[in-house]
C-alpha cells in the first residue's frame, strides 16, 4: 500500500510500518518497552537510548509532514 502524504488516516500509516517517529524509525512497541524498562519520561531520553544518532527531519520523513512528539508523548503517558 502506498503512503499518501496528504491522508489524514493515521491507521493506514501505522499498519504499514508501526512507526511513531519516522525520522529515527522508532515504533510504538519500542517506546513502550523502553519506558517500562528504564522509567524514562522524556522523548529525547528515549530516542537517545534507542538510537546512536538522532535525526530530526519531520517535514521530509513523516508521511503527514508533522512532528511525532504529540503521539510519542501520548504513548509515554499511557505507559506511566
Amino acid at each position: 500500500m502506498k503512503k499518501d502524504c496528504c491522508s489524514n488516516n493515521n491507521e493506514i500509516i501505522n499498519k504499514e510500518s508501526d512507526y511513531i517517529c519516522y525520522c529515527n524509525k522508532i515504533t510504538k512497541q519500542e517506546i513502550i518497552d523502553t519506558v517500562k524498562s528504564t522509567g524514562f519520561k522524556k522523548i529525547n531520553e528515549i530516542k537517545k537510548y534507542l538510537r546512536d544518532e538522532i535525526i530530526s527531519d519531520c517535514v521530509n520523513k513523516h508521511p503527514l509532514k508533522r512532528c511525532c512528539s504529540p503521539e510519542f508523548k501520548k504513548i509515554i503517558d499511557e505507559v506511566l
